[in-house]
């Protein structure tokens, strides 16, 4: 028997989701280098602790895309961006990396 998964109400829609990203892209995009990590970089930065209670989640055959609301909602200062983990086809996790 088949469970139809619904995506939690909060969780971004699949229009807001922008591309796939691979461990390698996400390692390009997201790796910071701050004094306080004593010149070291940093998946995520201080936001670190975030990515790992995100990622940690992930299964094999999951994905995790990049989303971005849409231009209406930065022009009213409640635009997000950030991360989803998908896992077949429905967004289990997401974590905020930038809002305004």
């Amino acid at each position: 028997m088949t469970v139809d998964r619904v995506p939690h109400p909060d969780a971004p829609p699949r229009e807001w989701w922008g591309e796939r990203l691979s461990d390698e892209q996400i390692a390009q995009r997201h790796t910071v280098t701050a004094p306080d990590f004593a010149g070291s970089y940093r998946l995520f930065g201080f936001l670190h602790e975030q990515w790992l209670a995100f990622i940690v989640q992930r299964q094999a055959g999951d994905e995790v895309w990049d989303y971005c609301s849409d231009f209406p909602s930065w022009q009213v200062f409640r635009g997000v961006m950030g991360l989803v983990l998908v896992r077949a086809g429905v967004p289990i996790a997401w974590m905020v990396t930038t809002r305004n």
